[in-house]
């Protein structure tokens, strides 16, 4: 899309708990880790696997007018975080 007001797209949500063993990035990948336009064509999708605001933010944004969605690394890391 072009036109509109560019907006970024991150996303972080965090559940540390202090005796989960340390997250790696294949546990990260393997729960859902998009990137670029990735990102968005899963918001968009009907099963979505983004952070969970994240798929109803993008299609009201599609609804509301021209805009220029910039996705950025979401991370989702959940109890696995010391």
């Amino acid at each position: 899309m072009t036109g509109g007001a560019r907006i970024a797209l991150p996303g972080f949500s965090i559940e540390c708990h202090r005796f989960a063993p340390p997250a790696t990035e294949a546990d990260d990948r393997a729960r859902c880790r998009l990137e670029g336009e990735a990102m968005l064509a899963d918001a968009r999708a009907g099963a979505s696997c983004s952070l969970g605001g994240m798929p109803g933010f993008v299609q009201n944004m599609d609804r509301a007018g021209p805009w220029q969605p910039r996705p950025v690394l979401p991370l989702d890391p959940q109890a696995r975080w010391p």
